[in-house]
């Protein structure tokens, strides 16, 4: 992007232009476009057209200074990292610029709010390209174009206002200053905005004399912003401010490439202590944080309140991580990214041609109707154990084929031993309760580090979600807990199935919703719909105004719960942090229709909507034709009583999965796994071995 610092008097849209005199500083603050008011000081030095100065210097044991080092841009490794970790007194790691597709402004624009959201959901897409006007003589700067950044900010379906970081430092002692190389980007500027449109100290100097002017403008600014030139002079520069000011914070990021693909970027910081590594509560992971945490670091270390609306967290100290573990990290969410596609398409084409393989056995040997049910219930019992293997490749590594053939011989071998051994239609417990175990092990002991670098997981790289359970194994989780413990509960004499599915229900919303585990709240709307839905279900209790408004206040009474259990345990999950920040029932409402908001948006994204269409379309040409598709539950002789639980599971599927794509911001994909796994449900249920004798085994 065309914005320059420089001396020119051409308003060009993305380069700074020279203003000079009373008049021309005046615009700079206070504009109609304000986001919080400019403090005395600063109005009263544009008044005379003077620079801004703090009438005292600042405590630099309370000050940071924010510096944007330029790294390679072609490069698919982030180097820079190994430049950081050789700065003394750095705690060195990555993070993660935006979420979604990568934009430097954007990346500058949620390092300035401390919040910020996926890039669909803004309009436009592409943020407006800002320019900056500089005035030299008062050393003020103006965002020229600031107002629709603004306006597109308030569109998106979150609570986002850039420039937060320095409109909640207004009304403090401690005040923000730019400091830019002429000639250079200064993209950089939007993250030291403060009231207004308005940057309220900026200096544009010659790069000869940046790491002075940085070191003078520090004495009496609590918050300094500059962008440093690239390679060994701009580490220097950091070696000689970092000696001038040994109590001062340093944040060292890597400016953002431009033109660049999404990845993760290196920083470094100065002043937390520890073994010299990086986390925060945003990422939960050792290494790696996101750029909302800056603006929360910042002012945490100058002693402001962090506000409501920020979701970013303050930068912790945690183990250190070397060169090398930060790159495979950085290759690892590059190659989630890389593989999901292709990783689908060739699962899909490999899983047909084993199962027509097995076909064709059926057709030579004159045992087709026995094959084909066969490969039904092979299909359905995969489908539950991939997630398992999907862990499995995550911890090892591997290439992309072999990936492939773990996910997909792994999931057939270990899906025939279950249907050797445990009898229909109950083989669908083992394969879960084997997912829940891996599960539960990697959100409690591990951090949640294998389901992110699972391919079935959210993948850190689009910065969407960092721990627990993402969208996407929420949908499966939830969908395979039903269709477990409905085939658990057939053919058993004693048990009360609409108790158990109530107790699964609360265990699973407590598995999925706590802070110390899953940590996702849309996983817990998604549980009591299905849940609550299979055990009305069950009991055959009929449906009156009452049980209703009942069944719709369980996913309340679950949420309410799980925000009890975090404040008890110290866990911080998604729905935590929502409480906590919010301003009263108003709020959480707000919060509430944003995510409706923003999955409509997503289902509009390309052509998902059409196969959210075709998906729910699927939903109700299943419900429409449900006693013939599940005909062969029950057969001649059976008590039907005794297979109900797996119609109650089905049918509570169908709610978790229309409840749960209306309660997330990403409804197209619930929709599309939730009818596929319901599929499976199906799918394994009419592979009824031909025969009524029972597979001898466990089961």
């Amino acid at each position: 992007m065309a914005f320059l610092a420089g001396r020119t008097q051409a308003k060009v849209p993305g380069s700074a232009v020279s203003a000079s005199g009373p008049d021309a500083v005046s615009a700079f603050v206070g504009s109609d476009h304000a986001t919080c008011p400019a403090s005395s000081g600063a109005r009263e030095a544009a008044t005379h057209g003077l620079p801004f100065t703090p009438a005292s210097p600042v405590d630099q044991r309370r000050a940071v200074t924010l510096l944007f080092l330029p790294g390679p841009i072609h490069t698919p490794t982030p180097v820079l990292t190994e430049d950081l970790l050789g700065l003394p007194g750095f705690s060195v790691g990555l993070f993660s610029p935006t979420i979604g597709k990568y934009s430097p402004v954007q990346m500058m624009l949620d390092i300035s709010q401390g919040s910020r959201a996926a890039s669909s959901l803004y309009r436009p897409v592409a943020p407006p390209a800002p320019g900056l006007i500089v005035d030299g003589h008062a050393e003020v700067a103006r965002v020229k174009g600031w107002s629709r950044l603004i306006d597109r900010a308030e569109a998106a379906p979150a609570n986002l206002q850039p420039g937060l970081l320095g409109c909640s430092l207004e009304g403090t002692d401690v005040f923000t200053a730019w400091v830019g190389a002429r000639g250079a980007p200064v993209t950089t500027a939007i993250a030291a905005m403060a009231g207004g449109d308005s940057v309220r100290r900026a200096k544009v100097v010659s790069p000869d004399r940046l790491a002075a002017s940085i070191e003078r403008v520090q004495e009496n600014f609590g918050v300094v912003v500059a962008e440093l030139p690239p390679g060994g002079f701009g580490l220097g520069a950091i070696r000689r401010i970092a000696a001038h000011q040994p109590q001062r914070m340093l944040i060292v990021v890597q400016a953002p490439p431009n033109p660049a693909r999404t990845r993760l970027l290196s920083i470094g910081v100065r002043g937390l202590g520890g073994d010299g590594g990086i986390k925060s509560a945003s990422t939960r992971r050792d290494g790696l944080v996101a750029s909302t945490d800056i603006a929360a670091t910042i002012l945490q270390r100058v002693g402001t309140r962090r506000p409501r609306s920020m979701q970013g967290r303050p930068i912790e100290p945690a183990h250190r991580l070397d060169a090398k573990q930060l790159r495979a990290m950085s290759a690892r969410f590059e190659l989630i990214a890389a593989r999901r596609a292709p990783f689908g398409k060739d699962v899909l084409v490999l899983f047909l041609l084993v199962l027509l393989a097995v076909t064709l056995l059926g057709r030579l040997t004159g045992r087709r109707r026995e094959m084909t049910a066969r490969v039904q219930r092979l299909v359905g019992l995969s489908l539950l154990w991939l997630p398992a293997m999907l862990l499995v490749a995550a911890a090892l590594r591997p290439s992309r084929q072999t990936e492939v053939d773990i996910a997909v011989f792994g999931s057939l071998g270990l899906a025939l031993a279950t249907d050797r051994f445990v009898r229909w239609p109950r083989a669908p417990w083992l394969p879960v309760c084997s997912v829940m175990t891996l599960q539960a092990i990697d959100f409690a002991l591990l951090g949640s580090r294998f389901t992110g670098q699972s391919l079935l997981g959210s993948n850190p790289l689009y910065g969407a979600r960092f721990f627990g359970a993402g969208n996407e194994i929420e949908t499966v989780l939830t969908l395979s807990a039903l269709l477990a413990c409905g085939a658990f509960m057939c053919d058993r004499a004693g048990v009360r199935p609409a108790r158990a599915f109530a107790a699964v229900g609360a265990a699973m919303a407590i598995f999925l919703g706590s802070g110390r585990l899953g940590a996702d709240v849309g996983g817990v709307v998604m549980v009591a719909a299905g849940f609550g839905t299979a055990a009305l279900y069950v009991a055959r209790v009929k449906l009156t105004v009452g049980r209703l408004a009942l069944l719709a206040a369980l996913p309340v009474a679950a949420l309410a719960l799980i925000a009890l259990l975090d404040a008890v345990t110290g866990g911080e999950s998604h729905l935590t942090r929502t409480f906590q920040d919010a301003n009263g029932p108003g709020d959480i409402l707000t919060v509430v229709f944003r995510r409706f908001r923003s999955s409509v948006q997503g289902a509009q994204a390309g052509g998902v909507w059409a196969i959210v269409l075709v998906a729910f379309g699927m939903l109700i040409w299943g419900w429409v034709k449900r006693e013939r598709l599940l005909a062969p539950l029950v057969g001649p002789g059976e008590d039907a009583a005794a297979r109900r639980p797996y119609r109650a599971a089905l049918s509570g599927g169908v709610a978790a999965t229309v409840i749960g794509a209306l309660a997330n911001d990403s409804g197209p994909a619930i929709m599309i796994i939730g009818t596929i796994y319901l599929g499976t449900g199906v799918l394994y249920l009419r592979g009824r071995p031909d025969s009524d004798k029972l597979v001898e085994g466990s089961g």
